[in-house]
């Protein structure tokens, strides 16, 4: 990879680099210090926790071996339900992954686009978040899944068993001003976000005029900036 590589990422937002042969590691750490996920996650597939498996597929005692499993994922922002920055993501992708197209909506281009009233509004606005029931599209969630919920603080078939879920409640600006662009973008995570505002629909209308489909195969890698999109499956 070159300068080219990360300018046209800061630029374009979302980059897809067909049949790589880099590794997830050469491409993290090209931008800088990789993240590390809690050591108690059970999808993490590296012993250092810096990649977590993503699988609809399950082993021998039909239990999900990857985060997600096939459900529908609402819009959201990486780790945004936890304490400090994540900036991007790398996924790699393994098998079958031409019939799993990823969404992704480019959250400058909504800020930018705000009519003056929401823009005021958004500007002043910040919200909680953590994961809960509605990460997902399709599930459905009864009285007593509520309760597991509310009791043990995170999902309950076993994605989310990050210790961390019990601990602080992020609170974000729904702006964020980029680290290295400079540009506002907004932050909004559906999935995660707690105290979503009276305006939070009309916003989310807007958001998605400028959402777009990215179409992959096996061996691509896919990198996103975290802070200026939003994506969902």
């Amino acid at each position: 990879m070159n300068l080219d590589i990360k300018d046209q990422f800061f630029k374009e937002k979302v980059i897809l680099l067909k049949k790589s042969n880099l590794s997830l590691y050469e491409v993290a750490d090209y931008f800088g210090e990789t993240y590390v996920n809690d050591p108690t996650e059970r999808f993490n597939i590296s012993d250092d926790a810096k990649i977590l498996r993503i699988s609809n597929q399950v082993n021998e005692d039909n239990k999900s071996i990857g985060l997600f499993s096939n459900h529908d994922l609402e819009w959201h922002q990486d780790f945004a339900h936890t304490i400090g920055d994540y900036h991007g993501t790398a996924l790699l992708g393994i098998n079958n992954t031409n019939l799993a197209p990823t969404l992704f909506c480019n959250l400058k281009k909504a800020y930018d686009t705000l009519d003056n009233n929401l823009r005021e509004l958004v500007e002043d606005t910040s919200c909680r978040h953590r994961v809960t029931d509605n990460v997902y599209r399709d599930v459905e969630v009864t009285p007593a899944m509520k309760r597991l919920l509310k009791m043990k603080d995170y999902h309950i078939d076993g994605d989310y068993s990050h210790l961390y879920l019990k601990g602080k409640v992020p609170n974000r600006s729904m702006v964020t001003l980029h680290p290295v662009t400079k540009e506002k973008s907004l932050y909004v995570s559906p999935a995660t976000n707690l105290n979503k505002p009276d305006f939070f629909d009309d916003l989310i209308n807007h958001c998605e005029q400028f959402q777009f489909s990215i179409e992959w195969e096996d061996g691509d890698i896919l990198l996103w900036d975290n802070l200026s999109t939003m994506h969902r499956r």
